[in-house]
């Protein structure tokens, strides 16, 4: 498994989007959301690296996401994240279930990728300071 500090893990907290990148504005809030100018989303967990820098976005997609409705929300959100130069880590539940894999092994392979990804080194926890990293 991949040691992330948990100081860098949060969890339900908003950030604000732009294209080529995107900031953590804090914990959730919505009078505090319903402030902020331009594109805003709360993703379930958000990584950051050592200086606060937006590393990756997890989001749990279960059963609800099938709907039609859902699904398209679900494109235009992932495709703010792929303009916004943000990882993001999809945990499908149907997605989970068809490859067989538990969610565990699911996510070990997607944050695989992530942290193997070119670009990324500066991110990597044993480089951001503190923590150490690697798998385990």
């Amino acid at each position: 498994m991949h040691r992330i500090p948990a100081d860098r893990i949060k969890t339900e907290h908003a950030i604000r989007i732009y294209r080529g990148g995107g900031v953590v504005i804090g914990p959730a809030n919505r009078k505090r959301i319903s402030r902020i100018r331009g594109r805003v989303h709360t993703p379930d967990i958000v990584v950051v690296d050592g200086e606060g820098r937006i590393w990756f976005v997890i989001e749990q997609d279960g059963r609800v996401h099938d709907s039609k409705r859902m699904s398209g929300k679900d494109e235009a959100r992932n495709r703010h994240y792929a303009d916004a130069c943000i990882p993001c880590i999809v945990m499908s539940t149907r997605a989970i279930r068809s490859e067989g894999v538990t969610a565990a092994e699911y996510l070990d392979r997607e944050m695989a990728k992530i942290l193997g990804a070119a670009g990324h080194a500066r991110h990597q926890p044993e480089q951001a300071g503190g923590g150490g990293g690697g798998s385990g």
